[in-house]
């Protein structure tokens, strides 16, 4: 099912004219800002995405999906997207003044949510938001990208109105979590499409200090198995910070 996105800030266009010198990549960042999630770790997302418009060159474009409670009714007209200026300025004032600005997007995005954050975690949702993202980047004839990635900042803990991984299902062996994750995967047509990189940054929250070892194991074994055709690689958040790439 395809699900509305509405965009509040856009900068720049994506030709592939225009002298860029290499194809663009696209990078795609979802971000959890539920409540669950302690004040260092909501710093420590919006950091590395800062970082990644840090790093991004011509014709690069950048992502933003909130992990809100609903995918369907509360992310619309919180995604943002922001592209790099394609046609260069003197002394590269239009790259300054671009990075700037998406900032200061990024900026108002944690202080909107660090104000009212999310009360439920649809990770599931915001997956599926981006896949959407993904589908309408692969239309767009002017889009070559010479990669893509995509990165998860979150707890991982599916907190929605169907499934609350902190508590259920009550058994929590890897095999549960597999068999799981193989059904969801066709009720979410989870594959992205495209090659693509993903990286699963886990970042600190209050309900994840009560978890214990198993269930932790059962967590992380799931959202493997359920983006296993992407073949996700767990991450520090000091490398999404520090070497985070476009």
């Amino acid at each position: 099912m395809k699900r509305p996105i509405i965009r509040f800030l856009t900068l720049g266009a994506l030709t592939i004219a225009g002298g860029c010198g290499h194809p663009p990549a696209y990078t795609i960042c979802l971000v959890d800002v539920s409540k669950s999630i302690t004040m260092d770790g909501i710093r420590s997302e919006f950091q590395a995405v800062d970082t990644l418009v840090d790093k991004m060159r011509r014709g690069d474009r950048l992502t933003v999906i909130p992990i809100t409670g609903n995918a369907v009714s509360e992310t619309p007209g919180h995604v943002l997207t922001v592209t790099a200026p394609q046609d260069r300025q003197p002394y590269d004032f239009d790259l300054v003044q671009f990075r700037a600005d998406a900032h200061a997007g990024i900026a108002g995005m944690r202080k909107e949510f660090s104000e009212r954050p999310a009360s439920r975690t649809d990770i599931l949702g915001a997956l599926d938001i981006a896949r959407q993202e993904l589908d309408d980047a692969a239309d767009d004839a002017q889009a070559a990208f010479r990669s893509r990635t995509l990165y998860v900042f979150s707890d991982f803990i599916e907190d929605d109105e169907t499934y609350r991984f902190g508590a259920e299902p009550a058994s929590a062996t890897k095999e549960d979590a597999g068999v799981l994750a193989r059904r969801l995967q066709l009720e979410h047509r989870a594959v992205l499409p495209g090659p693509i990189r993903v990286r699963l940054v886990e970042i600190e929250s209050s309900e994840q200090r009560r978890l214990r070892p198993p269930r932790q194991n059962w967590i992380r074994a799931f959202w493997g198995a359920y983006l296993a055709p992407c073949e996700p690689r767990w991450t520090p958040i000091e490398a999404a910070v520090h070497r985070g790439s476009m």
